[in-house]
């Protein structure tokens, strides 16, 4: 049985011609019959999809899966809580003076706006770095001596998620520096209103007080808060990223065990 090398293309049968077989990349024609119409019988081959696929499946398992799991218990009990929490205190705050209520909330409004917008740097970095993860996987089942030999491109690969995990540290960090700023700058403001309400006799210091110990309670649940959102937003881009990978071992697995038919 000949057989022809092609790129993409198979090598199709031909009236009055024997049993020919075509290799591609990723297609080989096994075999047709002259008696009747005639069909191609067309099977996947290739050695490196194989490992590609085995590479997804077990960075799947091994890595992907249970971070997914784990955000799940947390999705609904922890909104609920902090939330309470910030609704519960700011109701304070604006029983107490309104005015100064509205400066503590401004204080967390710019973070509105700078947090999603490195989330989403964020999740491109974690978008890249499972991909890479999945072809060091791959790399380690199909490639001689699992990619350890030099010069393998496993060493780049490995050096690329270490670059994207510096990356994602100083996105977090950067985070929570600026959160932690705006914190401090809103005590400055709460205690620079409240001290020209003393002074004027239109508040008492024990409302300032009040004041600076509620913006330190809402610290922390709105940094839960947006822990969870980060958490979110990470966990919909695996969650995606999974959905994907399972759609494509499915289309390749019924590729596998049926052929793809196609008529002459």
């Amino acid at each position: 049985m000949a057989a022809s090398r092609v790129l993409l293309e198979p090598t199709l049968a031909r009236s009055g011609l024997g049993p020919v077989a075509a290799a591609g990349d990723t297609l080989v024609i096994r075999e047709w019959t002259d008696a009747g119409p005639s069909y191609l019988h067309i099977h996947y081959s290739d050695e490196g999809r194989l490992a590609e696929t085995q590479g997804v499946e077990v960075s799947l398992v091994l890595n992907e899966a249970e971070p997914i799991g784990a955000f799940v218990g947390i999705s609904i009990s922890e909104p609920l809580l902090q939330g309470g929490l910030l609704l519960s205190v700011f109701g304070y705050m604006v029983y107490l003076n309104p005015l100064m209520a509205v400066v503590a909330f401004a204080v967390f409004t710019p973070q509105l706006v700078f947090v999603p917008l490195m989330q989403r740097a964020i999740n491109r970095r974690v978008g890249t770095r499972i991909r890479v993860l999945r072809q060091i996987s791959a790399g380690i089942i199909g490639e001689p001596g699992g990619g350890a030999d030099a010069g393998s491109p496993q060493d780049g690969r490995i050096q690329s998620v270490f670059a994207l995990n510096m990356g994602i540290l100083e996105l977090k960090f950067s985070m929570n520096f600026l959160m932690n700023m705006m914190h401090h700058i809103g005590l400055a403001a709460i205690l620079a209103l409240g001290g020209y309400y003393v002074v004027t006799g239109k508040t008492e210091i024990g409302t300032v007080v009040a004041f600076v110990s509620g913006l330190a309670q809402v610290n922390d649940p709105w940094g839960d808060l947006v822990n969870w959102y980060r958490d979110l937003k990470v966990t919909q881009t695996k969650y995606d990223l999974i959905v994907r990978a399972l759609t494509m071992l499915r289309g390749r697995d019924s590729q596998d065990g049926q052929g793809a038919v196609a008529p002459l």
